[in-house]
C-alpha cells in the first residue's frame, strides 16, 4: 500500500513505503489512531499531532477528519479491510482505538468490534513493533471481573436496566472484546489498556481538568461528564504510562 501524509490510497505497493519510516523516526512516537472521525478520535488525532506524534489513521472517509499535517496519513478502510488495518499499524509504537458501533436506532451488527478487534490483534502481533494497544469501551461496559465475579455496581446495573437499555448490544461487544484481551494477555502477552471514560460533553474549549487513571468508577465525575479534549489526554498519557498495562482503567480528577 503507498500512503501519503494526509491523502489515501488503496492500492498495492512496497511493503514498508517511505511514509512509514518517517513515522518510525518520528520523535515523540508513531500511533495508529482507529475511529478518528468520531469526536473522541478527533480530539485524540488534533492532540496527539500537537505533542508530536507521527499517526496513521485508517477512516471510512478521509474528508470528515477535517485535518492537515505532516506527520498525518490517512488511510481509507473500514472495519473489516484487513490489510489496510496491517498496514495502518505498520511501524507503529502505539495502537489506540476509539471507534465503536452505531448506538441506538436499528439492529446492532452483531460482534462488529469483537470481529474488528480480531482483525487488529493480528495485525498488532504480526507488526511486532507495538508497545502498547489501548481500546476505549463505556463507562457503563462490566470489566471481566465484574463480569465473571462481582457484578456491576447497583447504580451502574440499573442504568443499564432502564434508561440505557437500547446501548445494551454495544456494552455486551465491548464486554466480548475485554473478554478477548484478557485472553490474549495470558497467551500471547498481549500489552494492553483498556479505557472506561464517564459520560462525554461537548468541548468547551480547551481541557481544563487534568484527569488522571484510576481503577475505580468516578460517579460524581461521570454525573457532570468530562470533554473530548479531557478523554485524550488521559487516553495519550495511558498509552506511555507502562503501570497501566494490562488493566482497566477509569478517571478520575487530578
Amino acid at each position: 500500500v503507498t500512503t501519503y501524509p494526509c491523502q489515501y490510497s488503496a492500492t498495492d505497493g512496497p511493503e514498508v513505503s517511505s511514509t512509514v519510516q518517517n513515522h518510525m523516526a518520528s520523535t515523540r512516537g508513531s500511533l495508529a489512531l482507529f475511529g478518528a472521525t468520531g469526536n473522541t478520535g478527533k480530539a485524540v488525532l488534533a492532540l496527539a499531532l500537537e505533542q508530536g506524534y507521527a499517526v496513521r489513521a485508517l477512516v471510512r472517509s478521509p474528508e470528515k477528519v477535517g485535518l492537515e499535517h505532516n506527520k498525518l496519513t490517512l488511510l481509507q478502510g473500514g472495519y473489516d479491510a484487513v490489510d489496510m488495518i496491517k498496514e495502518t499499524v505498520k511501524g507503529c509504537e502505539f495502537v489506540i482505538c476509539v471507534a465503536g458501533g452505531p448506538m441506538g436506532g436499528g439492529k446492532y451488527p452483531q460482534d462488529l468490534m469483537l470481529n474488528f478487534i480480531k482483525n487488529l490483534i493480528l495485525a498488532i502481533k504480526d507488526s511486532a513493533m507495538a508497545k502498547c494497544f489501548l481500546y476505549q469501551a463505556g463507562f457503563l461496559a462490566a470489566t471481566p471481573k465484574e463480569q465473571a465475579k462481582s457484578g456491576l455496581p447497583w447504580g451502574t446495573w440499573l442504568a443499564r436496566s432502564t434508561v440505557v437499555k437500547f446501548l445494551e448490544p454495544n456494552l455486551q461487544d465491548h464486554e466480548a472484546v475485554m473478554r478477548l484481551l484478557e485472553d490474549e494477555k495470558q497467551a500471547s502477552g498481549l500489552t494492553w489498556v483498556v479505557s472506561l471514560p464517564p459520560t462525554l460533553s461537548a468541548n468547551k474549549g480547551e481541557a481544563t481538568r487534568a484527569l488522571e487513571p484510576a481503577d475505580a468508577r468516578s460517579f460524581a465525575l461521570n454525573m457532570g461528564g468530562i470533554t473530548f479534549d479531557e478523554l485524550a489526554a488521559l487516553t495519550l498519557k495511558a498509552v506511555q504510562k507502562e503501570a497501566l498495562y494490562g488493566t482497566h482503567m477509569f478517571a478520575s480528577k487530578a
